[in-house]
């Protein structure tokens, strides 16, 4: 049994310095939307967006024909719409966003919870195969300000927090004593609007982030 939708491990950097490292690894968001791809498409994506070879590559290296190559990479392209593999480092709004989403949180304040998220936020939740979640997915921006705010009313109120960088994208951690309890990668648009929310509980993939 697992409980909620399954998220990647969180991927901090702020241990290492290895600029290829940073260089190469997408943005969270992306690695969500890879794992919906079949395992041909998201290899023809990763080779053509992340290695840049050629379809002529490609098709050598997956022994499947030039023109399957582009099908391939039109049908991931479409699925992963407009983001790139190529990570986005400016964060200074990113992080700003992320503080006042904290700060609503902390408040219980749903409408000014909602002020900050599109109106089609997405909000995944991943339990893992311990801890059971509220709600799997919740979509909308009400539903969603209204489950954040029960969340945080519920599990959250009074835990230290703290703001990090996972995966070239901002995230608020919730800590219980010396462990990571709860947390939190926003995905944000160009417009400074929170699109998507990965909520990550399973202490697997948790005890390994900081």
């Amino acid at each position: 049994m697992v409980y909620g939708e399954w998220l990647p491990e969180p991927l901090s950097f702020d241990h290492t310095d290895h600029k290829l490292i940073k260089e190469q690894t997408a943005r969270y968001t992306l690695l969500v939307l890879l794992e919906k791809l079949n395992a041909k498409e998201r290899a023809v994506y990763i080779l053509k967006e992340a290695f840049e070879y050629s379809h002529q590559e490609i098709a050598e290296t997956l022994d499947i024909s030039v023109e399957n190559s582009r099908k391939l990479l039109s049908r991931a392209g479409k699925q992963l719409q407009h983001i790139k593999y190529a990570p986005d480092t400016s964060y200074s709004t990113d992080t700003q966003i992320l503080h006042q989403y904290q700060e609503a949180l902390s408040e219980g304040d749903i409408t000014r919870i909602e002020e900050l998220l599109m109106d089609d936020i997405r909000l995944s939740a991943d339990g893992g195969k311990r801890i059971r979640v509220i709600k799997a997915v919740e979509t909308g921006k009400s539903a969603t300000a209204s489950l954040l705010a029960y969340v945080q009313q519920q599990f959250l109120t009074g835990k230290r927090f703290t703001f990090h960088i996972f995966s070239h994208q901002p995230a608020l951690c919730f800590w219980q004593g010396d462990r990571v309890y709860n947390c939190h990668i926003l995905d944000i648009d160009d417009h400074g609007l929170i699109r998507e929310i990965y909520s990550i509980v399973d202490p697997e993939k948790l005890k390994r982030v900081l």
